[in-house]
């Protein structure tokens, strides 16, 4: 779908968009639509409560600090109703067959972290609270893909989803994603910033200034294709310019513009470049207010008419238009 001007991706919109691409086709939907087969959710591969073959998981504590997601999936979960209640044996039996086989039981964990993303969106209004049970929660749903990405490295869909939740953590008062008023962690905060800036030097390879995260790796990273985690990777740009240069709008206007500059030369060429291209022409359009920035516009659309993607005709006409 399309995106708001200022704001490529839209934390609920990711969170929807990536429910359904975990590892493999959300089993829900397996059966056009008919009854479930999602182990979490019930049907043919939810055992019963009886055939849970081990309920008694011992306690993994909470590894504070760094910059690496946690590793290993925190247990017993802080949900209550993952613990008891009538989808309880269903987890347990999710957790079962991923510890069995993490590496290959793929609708396991396709269940985990689809019921990860429905937990986050129960808890999404309070992830700013200073509260240790929210924050365990929090914590809990970032091992679940710590441990998904340490066996399958290259799930670019996952990483863009975790960094989501670690953008709208980081966030401070005022700021996008963060509280209109009141108070946050700001420990757990700039903790949250450090792992969402490893996850770009990861995946796309470069540090937040934009200089390569290792210049002797000739590849950079993973995930450099992934134009929703270069599209994140503006929006935490940007919106470190006005962290660190507050009042002055021309400097933020000059990082966000870099930004999309790196992304377009790293994936303006890629499947679904489109998106990255319209979002850096709209931020472009709303900048307009002087003779320099009309020429930097007119630049975007040459260099953009040059690129095949999805809506070009539509491009070519607000070109002649302008």
């Amino acid at each position: 779908g399309g995106c708001p001007r200022d704001t490529p991706i839209a934390s609920r919109d990711i969170l929807n968009k990536y429910s359904d691409k975990v590892m493999v086709t959300d089993p829900r939907k397996r059966n056009g639509g008919g009854e479930s087969s999602n182990i979490l959710l019930g049907g043919e591969d939810a055992m019963d409560e009886d055939e849970i073959l081990d309920t008694n998981v011992p306690t993994t504590p909470v590894v504070e600090g760094g910059v690496e997601l946690i590793s290993t999936i925190i247990t017993p979960s802080p949900f209550a109703h993952h613990v008891t209640g009538p989808t309880s044996s269903r987890f347990r039996n999710a957790m079962q067959r991923i510890s069995e086989n993490p590496t290959s039981d793929t609708e396991a964990w396709q269940a985990l972290i689809t019921e990860v993303l429905n937990c986050y969106r129960s808890v999404q209004t309070k992830i700013h609270t200073v509260d240790a049970e929210v924050q365990l929660q929090l914590d809990w749903m970032e091992s679940c893909f710590g441990t998904l990405l340490k066996y399958f490295p290259y799930s670019s869909n996952q990483y863009v989803a975790v960094a989501q939740m670690l953008f709208a953590q980081s966030a401070r008062i005022g700021e996008e994603e963060g509280p209109a008023y009141g108070s946050i962690d700001r420990v757990r905060s700039e903790r949250c910033q450090r792992k969402l800036e490893n996850i770009f030097a990861k995946t796309l390879g470069i540090n937040m200034d934009g200089s390569p995260a290792d210049p002797e790796d000739p590849i950079g990273g993973m995930c450099t294709s992934n134009i929703d985690l270069w599209l994140l990777y503006v929006r935490t740009r940007s919106r470190q310019a006005r962290r660190e240069h507050p009042g002055n709008p021309e400097s933020a206007r000059e990082w966000t513009s870099n930004a999309y500059e790196l992304a377009i030369d790293s994936a303006g060429f890629c499947v679904n470049n489109h998106v990255v291209w319209k979002a850096y022409l709209a931020y472009a359009k709303a900048q307009v207010d002087n003779p320099k920035q009309m020429l930097h516009l007119r630049s975007i659309y040459q260099r953009l008419v040059c690129n095949p993607m999805t809506g070009l005709d539509q491009l070519w006409q607000g070109y002649e238009s302008f």
